[in-house]
């Protein structure tokens, strides 16, 4: 997984450089992500994690069409099945394109679409003598809606809502080795978050 999350970051390097940038929306906040879960194997299930968001924003030559990434570091903090599991960590990541609209001088919506990677790590409690440690890799789509509001030429506010539907899971517990796809999978995720940001151009 971790070459995965390598790749797409390289290939978002590689593009920035192709596509000649010469603006970029580095962003970095907090977020609070609501994740609803449904799957055979835990049925449903609801998950609240407080968190870390970074966005970045690439255009080229006052276009309207560029390049868009985000990444969430987040802590788990609730979850509805806390009896059975125990999620102590998520990292989402989505790569692809952005769009945005100038409504002004200073307020700017932004639009972010591309593919989107989800990896949960959790304490499973089958029972009192039954416990391991299980990763959970998602894989789908996700999207980002935005305001951005240029405080200076340098700094900006930013909020907004990122989305995520996951419809492929990959259960891997290390403690008793069994790894598998799972069966009627789907996750929907609602993030809000608020940041500060920085203008940079070349």
């Amino acid at each position: 997984m971790k070459n995965i999350v390598f790749s797409l970051l390289l290939v978002f390097a590689i593009c920035s450089s192709a596509y000649s940038v010469t603006e970029f929306w580095p962003s970095f906040g907090l977020s609070y992500g609501n994740y609803f879960e449904k799957n055979d194997y835990s049925g449903d299930m609801y998950t609240g994690s407080l968190g870390l968001n970074v966005n970045t924003y690439v255009f080229n030559n006052e276009g309207s069409l560029g390049l868009f990434v985000n990444y969430g570091l987040l802590i788990p903090i609730t979850c509805s099945q806390e009896n059975y599991f125990k999620p102590f960590l998520q990292i989402d990541f989505i790569l692809g394109l952005g769009y945005r609209f100038n409504i002004n001088e200073r307020f700017i919506m932004h639009l972010g679409l591309g593919p989107n990677i989800s990896i949960a790590f959790l304490e499973n409690k089958v029972d009192r003598d039954n416990i391991f440690d299980e990763g959970n890799t998602r894989i789908g789509f996700g999207g980002d809606i935005g305001i951005k509001y240029n405080i200076s030429n340098s700094l900006f506010f930013d909020a907004g809502i990122l989305l995520q539907y996951n419809f492929l899971c990959y259960r891997e517990a290390r403690n008793n080795g069994i790894n598998y796809w799972g069966k009627n999978y789907s996750l929907f995720g609602l993030k809000p978050y608020i940041a500060i940001g920085f203008n940079r151009a070349r």
